[in-house]
């Protein structure tokens, strides 16, 4: 959960003991000070020598890439792992911690200080565990806010020693004597001790050595003309070792980082070299990267064994505003929007078929750049075709399988501002727009969207299928189910007539099956269609569904055995999509099934985790409260696994779901990391010796979870000490540890 830096750090003892004495002891500490002096690294010290204090509840979240207010709270309650609906999610969250003490970071928040603000105050009201430790350049301006100012380093101390290191550290020969010490000195005395600025400096005495660095430094500063001046004046020594590490990149160098300026969070070799030539830089591109790498302009992030690259935010900005000077911004970023409009629309148009969730992986990997490849569209007014496949095409994977509605519905209302030709693009942004509008409760949103849907009659299948999907939604959302199943019916006529339209037919149709289940009419003939429009595409997201109906079904029948035969399935083709919204009714089966046939302990906790996880409100809702009452009141004395289960995260609460119907054995990769969870890192520490991405190390984590029947990873810690954990699974395990 925690950044996991790879270099020593160096100074500030004073600053961290500090700050884990106000962390400890106060509920919001932010650390202030200019950029550069090294506000997040210290809050990522300070998180780990408290995440054992905090029993490895330690969240850090990244809103460098976040520009809008709207998108803080989602961004913040996806990196927990909380549900976000109608203004419930403080309590969500704070029902998942049930009381116990935590951390959130939250770094580099001042481009969004107000929106930062609200949702700590929601939070920390909410959770009286919850601890918040923030970056930024100013403060929140909240009461029983505690400060925390960073200055620059020491130039006589820490700021020489931060310096000599990480030259060394990039293979620079510097001597330990006093001339060499003096010349450090005088180059961090310039730098006014800045460790961004140090740092980039220090990657320089590869090449010139520290005393002809120290003569560079003194020459007159070009960059940032734009800045108002007293910005420049506060800014300036780190905007002078920024402007010395680009003069001493040759031109195609300093073009490549201008154009690679334009990502936001980490790119691959794929996306640099389209960027690349859109740009018209001169040079190979893994030679252009290599190149900037070595010079630390350029940072590597290793991922599921491929090398990726980030640009820090201060460097990004500068890249920024040289390549406005001169003028490529616009065709930049156009490419960048055309390549990530590509990427949007492979989600949507092979969502049906073999490869969903590595599909899925791919684009939420890339949703910083999604997001502002869509920001760029609709902000500049330029392209707004590419709306199609950057927000319309992936608005149902990217937004409501991932559990991000709100999210969804910010995106789709922006969209609707920008392109209002009455075409068939606003059509089907309007059809998306009313969905998300009626799954988060806005009825009357949902109703105005439809109406202006209907007002363009739209011609064709797709058209009139679409219209009749969100239609049958809103009809569900308002109660009125006898209109919803007749409309659905209709819609599911047109589409079946379309192969092209075979996305449709399974959506229509799972939401003709809600309908149904809410008239307690038999579905199982919509389920099994689904099942073989499922089987021949070769999709698990449907099937999963279908099967997690007729689960249910069996279990009003008072078969076990199909009830477990269904379940097994559902969950099984569920765990690669633990967000998607179904999920918490998945769980709710799944729990009404052991509470009738097996572990009372176990349905508590599954009972439980449906709860603190359920992002879609459907009404009427799948289980009625008549199904629900007397189950629920016989848990009531299971509390404490109760509370085992409001903890649990939607992967974790599914992983320990289908421990109960499946034997299992770790992998070897399952091996490693567990042995590295024993070890005490955290998931991307994992994720860098591995050379994984933190998604795939939280898909083992989970798997183990799931094959252990454990809810924490302490427990995985306490297996993995065994001599041969492996030896543990010779025969498969009868049970969850309880």
């Amino acid at each position: 959960m925690l950044p996991r830096p790879l270099t020593s750090f160096i100074g500030r003892e004073d600053e961290r003991r500090r700050g884990c004495a106000e962390v400890s002891s106060h509920r919001l500490v932010t650390v202030t000070g200019p950029p550069g002096v090294g506000k997040t690294r210290l809050a990522v010290e300070i998180a780990a020598d408290l995440d054992a204090a905090f029993d490895g509840r330690c969240w850090f979240v990244d809103l460098t890439a976040v520009s809008a207010p709207a998108l803080v709270e989602t961004t913040v309650l996806a990196a927990v792992d909380s549900a976000v609906f109608d203004g419930e999610a403080a309590a969500v969250f704070a029902r998942r911690l049930g009381g116990a003490r935590a951390l959130l970071v939250l770094d580099n928040c001042e481009q969004v200080r107000e929106a930062t603000a609200e949702i700590v105050l929601r939070l920390t009201e909410a959770a009286e565990g919850l601890h918040v430790l923030v970056t930024s350049r100013v403060s929140l301006g909240l009461a029983g806010e505690h400060l925390l100012p960073l200055t620059p380093l020491d130039v006589d101390g820490a700021a020489v020693a931060l310096f000599l290191d990480r030259a060394r550290s990039d293979g620079a020969a510097v001597d330990d004597d006093r001339a060499t010490r003096d010349a450090a000195r005088a180059v961090c005395q310039q730098l006014d001790g800045l460790p961004l600025a140090i740092e980039l400096a220090a990657a320089q005495v590869r090449h010139l050595g520290v005393e002809r660095l120290a003569r560079l430094l003194d020459e007159p500063l070009q960059a940032l003309p734009h800045a108002p001046k007293r910005a420049r004046l506060a800014q300036r020594p780190l905007a002078d070792a920024i402007a010395a590490s680009h003069r001493l990149c040759t031109p195609a160098q300093q073009q490549a980082w201008a154009a690679l300026s334009v990502f936001a969070g980490d790119f691959g070799v794929d996306e640099a070299s389209m960027i690349l030539a859109a740009s018209a830089a001169d040079g190979e591109p893994h030679a252009l990267l290599g190149a900037l790498v070595d010079q630390s302009i350029l940072m590597t992030v290793p991922r599921e064994g491929a090398m990726r690259y980030r640009l820090l935010a201060t460097l990004a900005a500068f890249g920024r505003a040289e390549l406005a000077r001169h003028g490529r911004e616009p065709a930049v970023r156009d490419a960048h929007a055309r390549w990530y409009a590509r990427i949007g629309a492979d989600l949507e148009l092979g969502w049906v078929g073999p490869g969903q969730a590595e599909r899925l992986r791919r684009a939420d990997a890339e949703i910083a750049n999604l997001r502002a490849a869509a920001d760029h569209v609709i902000s500049s007014g330029r392209h707004t075709d590419l709306l199609h496949d950057l927000v319309a095409l992936p608005a149902a994977e990217l937004w409501w399988t991932t559990g991000r509605i709100d999210e969804g519905g910010y995106w789709l209302a922006r969209a609707l501002g920008a392109h209002r030709e009455p075409d068939g693009l606003r059509g089907r942004l309007l059809m998306l727009a009313a969905t998300f509008a009626y799954a988060a409760r806005k009825l009357d949103d949902g109703d105005a969207y439809l109406a202006e849907l209907d007002a363009l009659a739209l011609p064709g299948a797709y058209a009139v299928g679409a219209r009749a999907f969100a239609a049958g939604f809103g009809l569900i959302q308002h109660g009125e189910l006898e209109q919803a199943v007749d409309v659905l019916r209709a819609g599911i006529a047109v589409a079946d007539a379309e192969p092209a339209l075979v996305r449709m037919q399974l959506r229509s149709r799972q939401l003709l099956v809600f309908a149904c289940n809410g008239l307690r009419r038999n579905a199982a003939e919509t389920c099994d269609e689904m099942l073989a429009i499922s089987q021949h595409a070769g999709e698990d997201y449907y099937r999963a569904f279908a099967e997690q109906m007729l689960a249910l079904r069996a279990w009003r029948r008072g078969d076990a055995e199909a009830a477990r035969g269904h379940l097994d399935r559902a969950l099984h083709g569920s765990i690669d999509f633990a967000d998607r919204p179904e999920n918490a009714d998945l769980l709710r089966v799944a729990g009404l099934i052991e509470e009738r046939w097996g572990d009372p302990q176990v349905a508590a906790t599954l009972m439980a985790a449906a709860g603190t996880t359920d992002r879609v409100r459907l009404q009427p809702a799948m289980l009625g409260t008549d199904e629900l009452a007397e189950p629920v009141a016989r848990l009531r004395r299971y509390a404490a696994a109760a509370r085992t289960g409001a903890g649990m995260s939607a992967r974790e609460a599914l992983a320990f779901a289908v421990r109960r119907t499946n034997g299992w054995a770790p992998t070897p990769r399952q091996l490693q990391v567990a042995d590295l969870i024993r070890a005490g890192r955290a998931n991307k520490q994992i994720a860098v010796e591995l050379g994984l991405s933190p998604k795939t190390v939280e898909g083992h984590i989970a798997r183990l979870m799931a094959g252990l029947g454990v809810s924490s990873r302490a427990q995985i810690a306490a297996w993995a000490a065994h001599p041969d954990p492996a030896a543990v699974f010779t025969s498969p395990a009868s049970g969850p540890a309880r």
